[in-house]
């Protein structure tokens, strides 16, 4: 048993496990090291014919998975272990399904997606996540913060000036 504070206890007598699953996931505290051995949650960003491709622990990886998922599963979260502890071999257990969770291609009836048009934009807000997918390009938007852009190209062009900043940029 863990004495340290700062691990969240596995539930508490007045939470349900999907605001657990809240607070696993909005968490802003630094991520240790990942442990090989144990589950974790990811998300599914990307199922093509190359095969499937998960995030986790900001890290992106071509994953197997145990049941059968299509395109309509991206975005998705994810339970994730590793081949033999292996951590370059992510293995998807199952996607998570949580009481406002959708099933594969359906909106959650919680969900609440607004579009407004004032002339000059369009504003598209989500509650926890927009995907927008077009053929085999994707990009996904988290409520957290996270944007992930999957397509077989990617091309990038600026007539001024171009930046790239990060905390860290890594280039492949």
């Amino acid at each position: 048993m863990h004495s340290d504070a700062s691990v969240l206890p596995l539930v508490e007598d007045n939470d349900r496990p999907t605001e657990l699953l809240d607070k696993i996931l909005e968490s802003d505290e630094a991520h240790p090291p990942v442990n090989p051995y144990h589950m974790l949650i990811g998300r599914i960003i990307a199922v093509d014919d190359t095969g499937t491709s998960v995030a986790f622990s900001n890290t992106t990886s071509k994953a197997l998975s145990v049941c059968p998922l299509e395109r309509k599963d991206i975005g998705r979260l994810c339970a994730i272990q590793f081949i033999q502890g292996d951590l370059s071999k992510p293995l998807i257990m199952g996607l998570i399904h949580t009481q406002t969770s959708a099933g594969p291609g359906e909106i959650p009836k919680t969900s609440e997606v607004s579009v407004r048009r004032n002339g000059k934009q369009v504003v598209i807000q989500a509650d926890d996540e927009l995907v927008l997918q077009c053929g085999e390009s994707c990009i996904v938007m988290t409520a957290e913060g996270t944007v992930y852009i999957r397509a077989l190209y990617i091309d990038s062009h600026a007539l001024a000036t171009q930046r790239l900043r990060g905390g860290s940029v890594q280039v492949n």
